[in-house]
């Protein structure tokens, strides 16, 4: 089996990995070496692993100031060295064998990445109608690939996430959507994402991300200005980006406050049209041929 690196970011998570993190290193024989990315934490995190956690495996790296999810998983990334890497949220709790059965997917060389299976949540899919509509196959769908690695727990080939660019943690700073822009960048690029569901883990969605950390309002603001950068970086369709400006004209007629959004994306468009550039020099697989194998 390839060498498995962990990479846990964490920002203002103590409570969490105090929590969480003996539950991984037990249930993660396979890894040899756990890497918590500490962002800026003011809650005493490094101290905590510092003092608490003794597992050689465990290693700490630590940002001086909160740069976002996206930096730090880059740099968790660029410490790795294993020829895995299996990124997971600091409130996900994996089950014995998770690693093992994951790994076994790279035997196809084809192989970006690989969603565990989080406890209630099937492989992602989406259709494109004017914008990405996010849905789910079920637990027992009977299908294993997915439209994009999850961000909270994934196995990717660590030499393939370079190829592809990393997380653009420039584009959708400070944190969502960069998953599924690396996920659907690698099918781009001619590479196959799975879903293990064999490969189990419990997973507390967005506790990293709560009201004592961010505004509601502008998480919500955040998430949406970055529908729109995904969109923007990576469909080279002429058909899907005219039903894309003409879904964002109805979007604003028939709910002006989503003009907002529309600026606050533009305000990006510097780094939207440096992005686009890097997205299709490495792009062999079209929108339409990427949407139909999920539809």
């Amino acid at each position: 089996m390839k060498k498995i690196s962990i990479v846990i970011p964490t920002w203002n998570g103590s409570s969490l990995l105090s929590k969480n993190l003996q539950k991984v290193i037990e249930a993660s024989s396979e890894a040899f070496e756990i890497i918590i990315v500490d962002d800026g934490s003011t809650d005493g995190t490094s101290e905590l692993l510092r003092k608490r956690f003794k597992d050689s495996r465990v290693k700490l790296v630590t940002h001086t100031k909160n740069r976002g999810f996206a930096v730090s998983v880059n740099t968790g990334f660029r410490y790795a060295k294993g020829d895995l890497v299996c990124l997971l949220n600091n409130d996900v709790v994996p089950r014995s064998g998770y690693l093992k059965k994951a790994a076994s997917y790279f035997n196809d060389k084809k192989c970006f990445g690989v969603v565990l299976h989080e406890i209630g949540y099937g492989p992602a899919t989406a259709i494109f109608e004017g914008h990405l509509k996010h849905s789910s196959y079920s637990e027992n769908g009977g299908r294993d690939i997915s439209l994009w690695v999850s961000g909270g727990s994934s196995i990717i080939d660590r030499e393939k996430y370079w190829e592809v660019g990393g997380m653009d943690d420039k584009l959708f700073s400070p944190f969502y959507w960069e998953d599924v822009d690396l996920g659907y960048g690698a099918w781009k690029y001619g590479y196959k994402v799975y879903w293990s569901k064999e490969s189990i883990v419990e997973h507390k969605h967005e506790s990293t991300i709560n009201p004592s950390n961010f505004r509601a309002k502008y998480v919500s603001r955040i998430k949406e200005r970055n529908h729109l950068l995904f969109v923007w970086k990576n469909i080279f369709s002429k058909k899907m980006l005219t039903e894309h400006f003409i879904w964002i004209v109805k979007r604003c007629l028939s709910h002006p406050g989503y003009l907002r959004i529309v600026l606050m994306a533009l305000l990006k468009l510097n780094q939207v049209v440096r992005s686009r550039k890097i997205r299709r020099k490495g792009t062999k697989v079209s929108d339409e041929a990427i949407f139909n194998i999920f539809s």
